[in-house]
């Protein structure tokens, strides 16, 4: 009986969830995740080289973790344009820049179970894409060429995902 509360425990160690959408409003157009994202990774398009994000959300934050987050300048995971610390919050947004990418990392509070050291960014690729009506897609199968192509028409909001699927 403890086993599968044990096992239920672990799902959440590491499942914050990065979204980054094509529009400032929520459900206004199409965007990305990257599902349970890790410290020091970064949800991007790899081979970009643009910024064509306009609004990244961050949910599912631990709330005894002290993790800071950052929006990254393209391509995909550049410079940073923005950090904030999660202060307890569980979700947020940053919005009103254009990004490539956006991770996160422990502060100096750090996760409450280890310490950690300092790393650069690994880009992840998203496992997730949405489109303006609600509609979610797991993409994680797709190889790059496909994702890359499906891309490119879901930033055109008239576009259906049944264009992109051959």
């Amino acid at each position: 009986m403890r086993l599968p509360t044990f096992l239920s425990l672990l799902g959440t160690t590491a499942a914050i969830d990065i979204w980054l959408d094509f529009s400032n409003t929520s459900g206004n157009s199409g965007s990305i995740s990257c599902v349970g994202l890790d410290k020091y990774q970064c949800c991007a398009i790899t081979g970009r080289s643009d910024s064509p994000f306009k609004r990244v959300s961050v949910k599912y934050i631990p709330t005894n973790w002290d993790v800071v987050f950052s929006g990254h300048a393209g391509p995909q995971c550049g410079r940073i344009l923005r950090e904030e610390a999660s202060a307890g919050r569980t979700a947020f947004d940053f919005k009103d820049l254009s990004f490539g990418g956006s991770g996160y990392h422990f502060g100096p509070g750090g996760h409450p179970a280890r310490s950690e050291g300092v790393g650069a960014y690994e880009v992840v690729r998203p496992s997730i894409v949405a489109l303006a009506d609600g509609t979610q897609y797991n993409v994680t199968k797709l190889d790059d060429a496909a994702f890359n192509e499906m891309f490119v028409y879901i930033q055109t909001p008239q576009r259906t995902f049944s264009q992109v699927v051959y």
